[in-house]
């Protein structure tokens, strides 16, 4: 595979020139989650409207879900140089989208489950305050890398799905696990530094979003396809 520099200098080539269209993409996924984030916030305190709450919220995220999986089709078309359109974000309700979804829902499932002895311990923070305190910092490192470690080996599901059709969505993650073999380190290299621009996008009152999703996404997708090249090749 390239040089992770490589790759993320294609990028950056790519994003030349078109920055209307990528920064309206960028503020269609922002506006998303502003929706999402106020829906939920309609709701109350007392344990039922929290329920709803949870449930709501949990049905708004399978469904921005397939707005981000639309926003990666987009980018690999840019990445392709194929014509790209803003309705690209809606493209995976029409490309059999019962396998985007059981890909949502596993990905909300997981997402429970790591971070489920962390609601357990707050259950308990009337009898005990500072262990449910101490657990919570504790976990939540370990909660972040786990998850994190999860999405590196098997979010190329994603665009897995996006360029194979009669893919389906189990075999996705498969694939998507075999293809990140031996490739951990060098995928944890090349996100570093993303990672540190989406926190620099935060302190600029969510201004740099508009510049940091497009570069992230687009960079992305060039590792999945130099990803792709290396396993057939091997």
């Amino acid at each position: 595979m390239p040089a992770n520099a490589v790759m993320k200098q294609r990028a950056r080539e790519l994003l030349n020139g078109r920055w209307n269209e990528h920064v309206a993409v960028s503020m269609l996924l922002i506006l998303l989650v502003f929706i999402c984030g106020a829906v939920t916030g309609l709701f109350g305190s007392s344990t039922g409207a929290l329920v709803m709450a949870f449930f709501v919220g949990a049905i708004l995220e399978v469904f921005m879900g397939l707005f981000i999986d639309g926003a990666y089709l987009y980018f690999l078309h840019l990445l392709h140089k194929e014509k790209t359109s803003l309705l690209d974000v809606i493209a995976p309700v029409r490309m059999q989208p019962d396998r985007f979804l059981i890909i949502e829902l596993l990905r909300i499932g997981v997402f429970l489950v790591i971070w489920s002895p962390s609601y357990l311990a707050s259950l308990l923070y009337d009898r005990s305050p500072v262990f449910c305190e101490v657990f919570t910092w504790i976990w939540l490192p370990v909660g972040l890398c786990l998850c994190l470690a999860l999405w590196m080996i098997f979010g190329f599901s994603r665009l897995l799905l996006l360029e194979q059709e009669n893919l389906g969505a189990l075999a996705s993650l498969k694939k998507s696990r075999e293809m990140m073999k031996k490739q951990f380190l060098k995928l944890l290299g090349f996100l570093l530094p993303y990672i540190g621009y989406l926190l620099l996008a935060v302190f600029s009152l969510g201004l740099g979003f508009l510049w940091a999703i497009p570069y992230f996404m687009t960079g992305y997708a060039s590792f999945y396809e130099e990803l792709k090249k290396s396993s057939h090749n091997a």
